[in-house]
Protein backbone atom coordinates (compact mmCIF):
# COMPACT_ATOMS: atom_id res chain seq x y z
CA UNK A 1 0.00 0.00 0.00
CA UNK A 2 1.33 3.34 -0.99
CA UNK A 3 1.19 6.55 0.93
CA UNK A 4 -1.71 7.84 -1.16
CA UNK A 5 -3.88 4.74 -1.34
CA UNK A 6 -7.56 5.22 -0.51
CA UNK A 7 -10.08 2.89 0.94
CA UNK A 8 -12.59 1.91 -1.71
CA UNK A 9 -16.09 3.25 -0.96
CA UNK A 10 -19.10 0.99 -1.17
CA UNK A 11 -21.58 2.21 -3.79
CA UNK A 12 -24.63 3.91 -2.31
CA UNK A 13 -28.04 2.48 -2.97
CA UNK A 14 -29.83 5.82 -3.26
CA UNK A 15 -33.23 4.24 -3.95
CA UNK A 16 -33.02 2.10 -0.79
CA UNK A 17 -31.98 5.17 1.19
CA UNK A 18 -34.90 7.16 -0.27
CA UNK A 19 -37.32 4.33 0.62
CA UNK A 20 -36.00 4.24 4.18
CA UNK A 21 -36.29 8.03 4.44
CA UNK A 22 -39.94 7.86 3.33
CA UNK A 23 -40.76 5.16 5.90
CA UNK A 24 -38.87 7.04 8.63
CA UNK A 25 -40.93 10.14 7.77
CA UNK A 26 -44.28 8.51 8.68
CA UNK A 27 -44.64 7.11 5.14
CA UNK A 28 -44.62 10.62 3.67
CA UNK A 29 -42.79 11.35 0.43
CA UNK A 30 -41.96 14.90 -0.55
CA UNK A 31 -42.37 15.35 -4.31
CA UNK A 32 -43.66 18.06 -6.61
CA UNK A 33 -46.92 18.03 -8.54
CA UNK A 34 -47.72 19.86 -11.77
CA UNK A 35 -50.12 22.71 -11.15
CA UNK A 36 -51.65 24.72 -13.96
CA UNK A 37 -53.87 27.73 -14.45
CA UNK A 38 -57.36 26.96 -15.73
CA UNK A 39 -59.38 30.13 -16.00
CA UNK A 40 -58.73 32.07 -12.81
CA UNK A 41 -58.10 28.97 -10.72
CA UNK A 42 -54.96 27.01 -10.07
CA UNK A 43 -55.64 23.30 -10.43
CA UNK A 44 -53.66 20.13 -10.09
CA UNK A 45 -52.69 19.43 -13.66
CA UNK A 46 -53.53 15.77 -13.20
CA UNK A 47 -57.20 16.58 -13.43
CA UNK A 48 -56.51 18.23 -16.79
CA UNK A 49 -54.55 15.43 -18.42
CA UNK A 50 -55.58 13.09 -21.17
CA UNK A 51 -54.69 9.48 -21.77
CA UNK A 52 -51.51 10.55 -23.60
CA UNK A 53 -49.99 12.02 -20.44
CA UNK A 54 -49.82 15.48 -22.04
CA UNK A 55 -51.05 18.47 -20.12
CA UNK A 56 -54.16 19.80 -21.83
CA UNK A 57 -54.21 23.54 -22.44
CA UNK A 58 -51.46 24.35 -19.94
CA UNK A 59 -48.02 23.05 -20.86
CA UNK A 60 -48.23 24.49 -24.34
CA UNK A 61 -48.63 27.99 -22.95
CA UNK A 62 -46.03 27.71 -20.22
CA UNK A 63 -48.64 28.11 -17.48
CA UNK A 64 -47.67 24.95 -15.66
CA UNK A 65 -45.63 25.27 -12.49
CA UNK A 66 -44.42 22.75 -9.95
CA UNK A 67 -45.45 22.83 -6.32
CA UNK A 68 -43.96 20.77 -3.51
CA UNK A 69 -46.48 18.36 -2.01
CA UNK A 70 -46.51 15.70 0.64
CA UNK A 71 -47.83 12.32 -0.38
CA UNK A 72 -48.65 9.91 2.44
CA UNK A 73 -49.00 6.19 1.88
CA UNK A 74 -51.90 4.37 3.52
CA UNK A 75 -53.15 0.80 3.38
CA UNK A 76 -55.76 1.45 0.65
CA UNK A 77 -54.62 4.66 -1.01
CA UNK A 78 -52.00 7.30 -1.35
CA UNK A 79 -53.01 10.75 -0.23
CA UNK A 80 -51.76 14.02 -1.77
CA UNK A 81 -52.05 16.04 1.40
CA UNK A 82 -51.81 19.58 -0.01
CA UNK A 83 -54.71 19.02 -2.42
CA UNK A 84 -56.79 16.58 -0.38
CA UNK A 85 -56.62 14.00 -3.19
CA UNK A 86 -56.88 10.28 -2.51
CA UNK A 87 -55.72 7.86 -5.19
CA UNK A 88 -56.90 4.36 -4.27
CA UNK A 89 -54.46 1.61 -5.20
CA UNK A 90 -57.13 -0.43 -6.98
CA UNK A 91 -57.77 2.62 -9.21
CA UNK A 92 -54.12 2.96 -10.32
CA UNK A 93 -53.84 1.64 -13.85
CA UNK A 94 -50.11 2.27 -14.21
CA UNK A 95 -47.21 4.48 -13.23
CA UNK A 96 -44.74 5.59 -15.87
CA UNK A 97 -41.51 7.55 -15.69
CA UNK A 98 -41.95 10.18 -18.39
CA UNK A 99 -38.61 11.97 -18.04
CA UNK A 100 -35.70 10.35 -16.23
CA UNK A 101 -32.64 12.42 -15.51
CA UNK A 102 -29.52 12.04 -13.42
CA UNK A 103 -30.81 14.32 -10.69
CA UNK A 104 -34.57 14.55 -11.10
CA UNK A 105 -37.28 12.60 -12.88
CA UNK A 106 -40.93 13.09 -13.74
CA UNK A 107 -43.55 10.39 -13.53
CA UNK A 108 -47.25 10.04 -14.16
CA UNK A 109 -49.87 8.05 -12.27
CA UNK A 110 -52.68 6.99 -14.61
CA UNK A 111 -55.95 5.85 -13.06
CA UNK A 112 -58.72 3.59 -14.32
CA UNK A 113 -61.16 6.50 -14.04
CA UNK A 114 -59.19 8.74 -16.42
CA UNK A 115 -57.33 11.02 -14.02
CA UNK A 116 -53.58 11.32 -14.31
CA UNK A 117 -51.18 13.01 -11.94
CA UNK A 118 -47.84 14.34 -13.11
CA UNK A 119 -45.24 14.40 -10.35
CA UNK A 120 -41.51 14.86 -10.11
CA UNK A 121 -38.71 14.53 -7.59
CA UNK A 122 -35.15 13.41 -7.27
CA UNK A 123 -34.59 10.30 -9.35
CA UNK A 124 -33.98 8.17 -6.24
CA UNK A 125 -37.15 9.50 -4.56
CA UNK A 126 -39.20 8.89 -7.72
CA UNK A 127 -37.99 5.30 -7.98
CA UNK A 128 -38.61 4.74 -4.25
CA UNK A 129 -42.07 6.33 -4.54
CA UNK A 130 -42.99 4.09 -7.46
CA UNK A 131 -41.69 0.90 -5.81
CA UNK A 132 -43.54 1.65 -2.55
CA UNK A 133 -46.75 2.48 -4.42
CA UNK A 134 -46.60 -0.72 -6.48
CA UNK A 135 -45.81 -2.82 -3.38
CA UNK A 136 -48.75 -1.36 -1.47
CA UNK A 137 -51.02 -1.75 -4.49
CA UNK A 138 -50.05 -5.43 -4.76
CA UNK A 139 -50.70 -6.00 -1.03
CA UNK A 140 -54.05 -4.21 -1.22
CA UNK A 141 -55.11 -6.16 -4.32
CA UNK A 142 -54.20 -9.42 -2.53
CA UNK A 143 -56.46 -8.45 0.39
CA UNK A 144 -59.27 -7.69 -2.08
CA UNK A 145 -58.75 -11.06 -3.79
CA UNK A 146 -58.78 -12.87 -0.42
CA UNK A 147 -61.97 -11.04 0.53
CA UNK A 148 -63.60 -12.00 -2.80
CA UNK A 149 -62.61 -15.65 -2.33
CA UNK A 150 -64.05 -15.60 1.20
CA UNK A 151 -67.34 -14.16 -0.12
CA UNK A 152 -67.52 -16.81 -2.87
CA UNK A 153 -66.71 -19.58 -0.37
CA UNK A 154 -69.41 -18.30 2.00
CA UNK A 155 -71.93 -18.17 -0.87
CA UNK A 156 -71.04 -21.76 -1.85
CA UNK A 157 -71.34 -22.85 1.78
CA UNK A 158 -74.72 -21.12 2.10
CA UNK A 159 -75.91 -22.76 -1.12
CA UNK A 160 -74.71 -26.18 0.08
CA UNK A 161 -76.52 -25.72 3.41
CA UNK A 162 -79.57 -24.48 1.56
CA UNK A 163 -79.54 -27.53 -0.75
CA UNK A 164 -79.14 -29.83 2.26
CA UNK A 165 -82.13 -28.18 3.98
CA UNK A 166 -84.22 -28.67 0.83
CA UNK A 167 -83.15 -32.33 0.59
CA UNK A 168 -84.16 -32.93 4.23
CA UNK A 169 -87.51 -31.24 3.59
CA UNK A 170 -88.07 -33.37 0.47
CA UNK A 171 -87.26 -36.52 2.47
CA UNK A 172 -89.81 -35.54 5.13
CA UNK A 173 -92.47 -34.92 2.46
CA UNK A 174 -91.66 -38.30 0.88
CA UNK A 175 -91.90 -40.07 4.26
CA UNK A 176 -95.34 -38.52 4.86
CA UNK A 177 -96.46 -39.78 1.47
CA UNK A 178 -96.91 -36.28 0.03
CA UNK A 179 -94.30 -37.04 -2.69
CA UNK A 180 -94.25 -40.22 -4.77
CA UNK A 181 -91.02 -42.19 -5.22
CA UNK A 182 -90.64 -40.77 -8.74
CA UNK A 183 -91.26 -37.16 -7.63
CA UNK A 184 -88.79 -37.51 -4.75
CA UNK A 185 -86.12 -39.07 -7.02
CA UNK A 186 -86.54 -36.31 -9.63
CA UNK A 187 -86.40 -33.46 -7.06
CA UNK A 188 -83.36 -35.06 -5.38
CA UNK A 189 -81.63 -35.39 -8.76
CA UNK A 190 -82.15 -31.66 -9.47
CA UNK A 191 -80.63 -30.68 -6.12
CA UNK A 192 -77.60 -32.91 -6.42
Amino acid sequence: MGLFSRKKKEPKDEVAEARQKIWNNNAIAIVEIAVGVHGADEVVAGAMMGETGKLIGMANYGKTKWQAVQVQFYEKALYIINYNIQVFYDNIRDIQITDEGWISSEFIINTNTGEAYLLKGTTATVKAFISITLELKEKYMETLNVAEVEVVNQEEKDKAESDMDRLIRLGELHERGLLSDEEFAEAKKKLL
